[in-house]
């Protein structure tokens, strides 16, 4: 698995002023699909590509509406929908800037933003997937704005307002916001799961040392981490806004929940940081065992060089150009000048088993 890197795109709000409705992401092609459920705890409606004029009329006592948009890159449509339940100019350039950091605003009118990236395993081999997400609410409201086409990560909820199982009928918008916020973060926990595998892989690897891009894709994994820290930190401090009661709509009833999906980013958080630490670990012990086996190459070299210095002097004296050398005369000096060299190696092997040098 490796996370897709997102281009950045050119700067086209250079020089316009600020909440203009400008969509900043990678060029995509056909339309934004727009869906629309209308629930009480009395059953539930829903609408695929509804007017978008009869959408704030939905909006009762005891009614929650939700909005989905799968895709912002339809400017005239989404600045219509945010227009028609009264986002703010800056909310809505928010919503239509795929690049955005992870972040929760609250504008003129109390309607709140929540912005962050839903990050998916798909493929095989798995590969990480991010999408721009951002989330609306208002009183009885909430608006869903995904910058692609897949809403895979929402079905189980969409699925749960169909069947009416758990609360989330029985509750209001700021259930809602948590359920999918809630979604978001079980797809983190399935990524880093993901990565946990690879890193298990790379720790096993570590351990062959003629893998020579092992440094390399560590690295890769630690960008992917780092990348999952910045999109999950700032959405901790987000909910210990709403748990402290200073997001508006969001009311004492939800608190046990987001005390709950609390737990869950610190539980995202704990395990990335510690797969960073693992990973550094990976490095160091690869890098030591090739250090190690270099050391062993080099005494096994150092050895053989050290053993043929005296085998070199003794060859060097009878190979000098001499008269008057007696050994050059008799019958038994060329073996008895092997029989030395082979003494000298076999005594000096000796010597360093001795000193546990070998």
């Amino acid at each position: 698995m490796s996370r897709k890197k997102r281009q950045r795109p050119k700067d086209v709000k250079l020089g316009l002023p600020p909440g203009s409705a400008v969509y900043v992401g990678q060029p995509r092609e056909g339309g934004v699909h727009v869906r629309a459920f209308c629930y009480d705890p009395q059953g539930v409606r829903e609408y695929s590509h509804p007017d978008l004029a009869d959408l704030p009329k939905l909006v009762a006592a005891g009614r929650v509406v939700w909005v989905d948009c799968d895709g912002v890159h339809d400017v005239a449509l989404v600045r219509e929908l945010c227009e028609r339940f009264g986002v703010h100019p800056l909310a809505m350039e928010d919503v239509l800037n795929t690049q955005g950091r992870t972040k929760l605003d609250v504008f003129d009118g109390g309607i709140v933003l929540i912005a962050l990236d839903m990050v998916t395993a798909e493929g095989q081999p798995p590969e990480a997937v991010t999408e721009h997400v951002s989330f609306l609410l208002g009183e009885g409201f909430v608006l869903s704005f995904q910058e692609g086409r897949s809403g895979d990560l929402f079905d189980p909820v969409r699925q749960r307002i169909r069947g009416g199982t758990g609360k989330i009928r029985t509750m209001g918008p700021d259930y809602l916001v948590h359920a999918l916020v809630d979604a978001v973060v079980d797809g983190y926990l399935a990524v880093v799961a993901v990565l946990e595998d690879r890193i298990d892989a790379s720790e096993l690897e570590a351990l062959d040392v003629t893998i020579q891009d092992l440094p390399q894709r560590v690295y890769a994994l630690k960008t992917e981490l780092g990348a999952m820290r910045r999109a999950v930190l700032p959405l901790r401090e987000a909910i210990v806004r709403m748990q402290r009661g200073e997001v508006p709509h969001v009311g004492r009833a939800v608190e046990p929940y987001l005390r709950d999906l609390s737990d869950h980013v610190a539980q995202v958080l704990d395990i990335v940081e510690s797969d960073r630490e693992r990973l550094n670990g990976v490095v160091e012990l690869h890098l030591a065992l090739q250090t190690r086996r270099m050391n062993d190459v080099m005494k096994v070299l150092t050895i053989v060089a050290t053993i043929f210095i005296p085998l070199s002097w003794i060859a060097g004296i009878y190979g000098m150009n001499f008269d008057y050398m007696p050994e050059l005369r008799v019958w038994w000096a060329y073996p008895a000048t092997l029989a030395s060299m082979v003494a000298a190696a076999l005594g000096m092997l000796g010597w360093f088993k001795y000193k546990d040098w070998i």
